[in-house]
């Protein structure tokens, strides 16, 4: 019993640590959030370039990450004149961010693969019946959530500079990351303050998520242990 409700603890860990991941490409992939912190933070101005080029990098940059283009360079109009949207460091720079990129979204389908036949096989056992060992699966796996994922998201919030910095020197063997605004277009496409947004609307819609749920799953247990009362095959006890 105890190694069963192991097993069923770490399939619930990787599913909420899979959706954490979906909630990240979510926003990560959302252009219009692009847009709107664009027009926000005035962005395509204090570059000197149009909208219409600055989301046409966008669309060629987050295409590249998804790996459904072969490079992240474009050509924009600046002061008249057409160049290429990103330099040579951003470009390698984008080549460590699609590696990691590709290797979190494997992590991500082998995690939900995991908890999807995890759950199969709680249907299968009849174990999803059990209410004493559901509560204690989430009480088990929010133990260790809340240390993993609580501690971070409260580093993001009470200090994003370090949390970012800290972000960055945890994923990259080198720096690339370091971009100059002087030189680097693609620092003054997403300041900081701009990733200071969209972690919080990560974070927000990773909640919302995990809230909708855990609604479902507490309504779900409410009915099975009123079915209980009624149907021995139903384990409440």
């Amino acid at each position: 019993m105890r190694l069963k409700k192991g097993v069923y603890t770490t399939g619930l860990i990787m599913f909420v640590l899979a959706l954490l991941v979906a909630s990240v490409e979510v926003v990560a992939f959302s252009t219009s959030f692009f847009e709107k912190q664009y027009t926000k933070l005035d962005t395509a101005q204090s570059m000197g370039l149009s909208q219409d080029d600055l989301m046409k990098a966008t669309h060629q940059l987050l295409d590249y990450i998804k790996g459904d283009v072969d490079t992240i360079n474009v050509k924009v109009t600046i002061e008249n004149e057409s160049v290429d949207m990103f330099n040579q460091k951003e470009v390698d720079h984008m080549v460590d961010v699609q590696d990691i990129f590709m290797n979190v979204k494997l992590i991500k389908n082998i995690f939900f693969g995991i908890s999807l036949a995890l759950f199969t096989m709680s249907i299968i056992n009849k174990d999803i019946f059990d209410v004493v060992m559901g509560k204690t699966v989430i009480r088990n796996a929010i133990n260790v959530l809340v240390i993993v994922i609580g501690l971070v998201v409260i580093y993001a919030i009470v200090d994003f500079s370090k949390f970012w910095i800290t972000f960055h020197e945890l994923l990259f063997t080198n720096d690339l990351w370091l971009l100059d605004p002087r030189t680097d277009r693609m620092i003054n496409m997403f300041p900081e303050v701009f990733f200071n947004t969209m972690v919080m609307q990560i974070i927000l819609i990773f909640v919302i998520s995990l809230a909708l749920i855990s609604i479902g799953y507490i309504l779900f247990y409410r009915h099975v242990m009123k079915r209980g009362n009624t149907n021995d095959s139903y384990r409440t006890i």
